[in-house]
């Protein structure tokens, strides 16, 4: 059977100037002088796109417009060419949205389907001050743009939506990328490039150990590409190749995304088991060394009781031997005749004067050997407190390092659905669209929000969650009870059959009683039904009844 093959055309070089080059070598910029846009609200504004090197030819514009607390940018292309075509790494286009403070919001992938010279494509962001920018990338779901920019905006010349200049250099390196451009790369092989790039993504996802940490949804992957294929060698089927291709792209952008945050998991669970380790040995070190210092107390305490004892024997021998003396002296005038022998003794009790002066130099020497060891002492108790105080301080960067992986967990909360902290815990919202009305059954759209969640609580193996289920006041106060019920249960069932298990799940419904805004308007309706998850450590407490 023949195979689709990728083929490059590349003209001549003596007649469009140029060839391929190796991958990555294309000049490389650090930074980018972008126009962040003030857009007033409720009006349409356009703003010019100005490609760079990458994409000669190529024609952009957006149009924006801010209204309901939401901008609805509309991005038309002309003369575009797929990423892929760039060859290397290089396998999606991603537009992204840049803050007047440098920070860079992901605002979804620009398809650019191959069989169309111009298209447009819709997206969506809270911000309402930002820089539009175009990169190239080895998949969509990335976090950092690259260095390899496609498009970025002009000023605005609108006066009522006025723009300043910021500077950008927060860009990982270019991917690796087979031409500097693609003015004279065409395609002519009979598989679909929407294949093509499935397949790309597919290894890529592949090479970074997604089918360890997100099997599942690389089994979606694989599963959607091997259809893709199988459609692909079929003419009638090219529509449904791309649209299987399209889904194995995101199957495998998701199991990216699930895995380098699995991977970033892991090893702060390593830095964090490392800590705990060295601030345990610290702890029994510091144990040691007291004990040792309490021993050295006591013999230093046993020492001096000791050279007390010695010294008082010495003093009561003194004693002794000048009564000796003195009744030795008044013998002599009663008995010259014992005078030699006394002069004998008293020879004799002034060497044994001399051995107890010999002994107390002795003494007076060990005096001076335990005021040095004392001071030996003095200084090793010193250096325990500085230990103890490294400890304190150790502790005090395990708390810090926790209050900073509960902000990066409310912040890929956010990434999932709309989340807000309480005294509860994280409560992450999920509103009605996700349910068909008067309907239990999860949307796909709430299922693949669920699977992203379902992936993040893996990681956080020590939260519990609590399902809460609420309906609008339309129906009967029995009906809409069941009706929530029936929606947190499904919920409940959905993550536990992504690996949640049941014991750190409760699910509970609440009907029309807990209501958070007016059921007397269709807003205030379409607020209160939803299904709110509650997730905090330990048991999850049940929120206090408003009425």
């Amino acid at each position: 059977m023949k195979k689709a093959l990728l083929t490059i055309l590349i003209c001549s070089a003596s007649v469009l100037g140029f060839g391929p080059r190796g991958a990555g070598l294309a000049a490389q910029e650090s930074e980018e002088q972008l126009h962040v846009v003030r857009f007033p609200e409720r009006k349409n504004v356009k703003i010019d796109m100005m490609r760079s090197s990458y994409v000669p030819g190529a024609r952009m514009r957006a149009e924006m417009e801010f209204r309901e607390g939401q901008m609805r940018i509309k991005v038309r292309y002309d003369d575009m060419k797929p990423a892929v075509l760039f060859g290397g790494d290089v396998t999606a286009y991603v537009l992204w949205a840049v803050n007047r403070d440098g920070g860079a919001q992901n605002l979804g992938e620009l398809w650019v389907r191959p069989d169309e010279r111009d298209d447009e494509v819709r997206y969506s962001t809270g911000l309402r001050t930002f820089a539009l920018m175009v990169t190239a990338e080895p998949y969509y779901q990335v976090s950092k743009p690259s260095a390899m920019v496609i498009f970025k905006n002009a000023p605005s010349g609108d006066p009522q939506a006025p723009s300043d200049p910021l500077t950008f250099d927060d860009f990982t390196p270019a991917p690796n990328h087979g031409f500097d451009d693609l003015s004279s790369v065409g395609y002519d092989g009979e598989k679909p490039l929407d294949v093509v790039q499935a397949e790309k993504v597919y290894q890529l996802a592949q090479d970074m150990g997604a089918d360890q940490y997100a099997s599942d949804i690389m089994s979606e992957a694989d599963l959607t590409l091997r259809q893709s294929q199988q459609m692909a060698r079929s003419s009638r089927s090219r529509g449904g190749a791309r649209e299987f291709a399209r889904k194995s792209v995101a199957s495998s952008n998701e199991a990216i995304k699930i895995t380098l945050r699995r991977k970033e998991a892991e090893e702060l669970e390593r830095q964090i088991a490392q800590r705990q380790a060295r601030m345990e040995e610290l702890r029994r070190e510091a144990e040691s060394a007291q004990e040792r210092a309490e021993e050295a107390r006591q013999q230093a305490r046993q020492i001096e009781a000791e050279s007390q004892r010695k010294i008082d024997r010495m003093e009561a021998e003194q004693t002794r031997l000048e009564q000796q003396k003195t009744r030795a002296e008044n013998a002599v005038a009663a008995a010259r005749s014992e005078l030699d022998r006394l002069q004998e003794r008293q020879q004799q009790l002034n060497r044994q004067n001399e051995a107890l002066e010999n002994q107390n130099q002795s003494l007076t020497d060990q005096n001076q050997t335990l005021e040095s060891q004392n001071r030996t002492l003095e200084s090793e108790i010193s250096e325990m407190r500085q230990e103890q105080e490294a400890l304190q301080a150790a502790m005090a960067d395990l708390r810090q390092e926790k209050e900073v992986l509960q902000d990066r967990l409310q912040g890929a909360l956010s990434e999932v659905a709309e989340t807000r902290s309480s005294a509860r815990g994280f409560i992450v919202n999920l509103p009605d669209i996700l349910f068909d009305t008067n309907e239990a059954e999860l949307k796909s759209e709430a299922r693949l929000a669920l699977a992203k969640l379902a992936g993040i609580l893996l990681i956080m193996t020590d939260l519990n969650l609590r399902v809460e289920g609420h309906t609008d006041s339309t129906g009967t106060p029995a009906y809409n009870l069941r009706l929530s019920q029936q929606r947190a249960e499904s919920v409940f069932n959905f993550l536990a059959r992504q690996g949640i298990g049941s014991t750190r799940m409760t699910a509970v419904g609440y009907g029309q009683d807990r209501p958070i805004a007016d059921n007397s308007t269709a807003q205030g309706r379409r607020q209160n039904r939803r299904v709110e998850i509650v997730i905090a450590e330990g048991e999850v407490a049940e929120e206090e009844s408003q009425n």
